[in-house]
């Protein structure tokens, strides 16, 4: 059994229900689904095609997609938490990055991830306040100087899909982003949490 089986079987043996995942084998392959209840050895989904379906669990994974927050839980990389900016179905790989403290970008088996358990936290205006909380709000946050001109993309609310180029990010983890122009708009910034970006390659 290779160490990859064996980390897929692991990952099987993780679901519960309510979970979403992906189907990875037989009829349903790539079929997206939320579990509604477990055996031992099989998984009853409802697929988004809304058909009710019994798969065995270990041809089932956790369904990530582009954006989301991951831990590396094994490997060489172990520990590691970032956004998920790749997936390569083929090689069931992803790519992951943390533009927060570097761009280095960790290429691993998907079964090595997880979703990140907690959460990205990027300091709250301390409660004194409006005066404190609108200062804060324009100040730009130095520690962020890195991710100025990044090409991202709005994975939440009402600006969802939308792309756009970052142009600063206060203090609070607002982020003012140059949206991308549709037909003959004029450009305009744009106040996003950085939690509800999606960084662009």
């Amino acid at each position: 059994m290779s160490k990859l089986h064996a980390f897929c079987l692991a990952s099987a043996r993780e679901l519960k229900e309510g979970d979403k995942v992906k189907v990875v084998g037989l009829t349903y392959t790539d079929s997206i689904g939320v579990i509604k209840g477990l055996t031992a050895t099989h998984a009853h989904l409802l697929l988004d095609s809304l058909a009710s379906v019994q798969i065995p669990r270990l041809l089932l994974r956790q369904y990530y997609k582009i954006g989301d927050r991951v831990t590396i839980k094994a490997g060489l990389d172990m520990g590691f938490t970032g956004y998920i900016i790749a997936i390569n179905d083929k090689d069931d790989t992803v790519v992951v990055c943390n533009p927060l403290a570097t761009m280095n970008q960790v290429i691993t088996p998907i079964y090595y991830v997880e979703f990140a358990t907690d959460g990205l936290r990027l300091g709250k205006p301390p409660p004194r306040g409006s005066f404190t909380a609108a200062k804060l709000a324009d100040m730009s946050d130095p520690v962020f100087a890195h991710l100025e001109n990044i090409p991202v993309v709005v994975t939440k609310g009402p600006l969802k899909g939308r792309s756009g180029v970052i142009k600063s990010i206060a203090m609070t983890g607002i982020a003012s982003i140059e949206m991308v122009a549709l037909s003959t708009q004029v450009n305009q910034l744009q106040q996003v949490n950085i939690q509800n970006l999606a960084f662009e390659l």
